[in-house]
C-alpha cells in the first residue's frame, strides 16, 4: 500500500476506536464497512496478497 493509502486506513481505524469504544465487534464492522466504501470491496484480498504473497 501507498503512504496515503496506509495514513487513510489510520485514520479510519483510529475513528472506529473512538467511536465505539469497548464494542470490537462494531469496532470491525465500522472499519471493514468504511474500507471497503473507500478502497472497494476487494481491499482485503490485495492486502493479503501484498502480505503473504511469499507463501504461496
Amino acid at each position: 500500500m501507498d503512504e496515503e493509502v496506509k495514513r487513510n486506513v489510520l485514520e479510519v481505524i483510529q475513528l472506529a476506536c473512538d467511536t465505539h469504544g469497548n464494542s470490537r465487534e462494531a469496532v470491525a464492522r465500522s472499519i471493514k464497512q468504511q474500507l471497503d466504501r473507500q478502497l472497494a470491496p476487494n481491499w482485503q484480498q490485495r492486502f493479503v496478497r501484498e502480505k503473504y504473497s511469499w507463501l504461496l
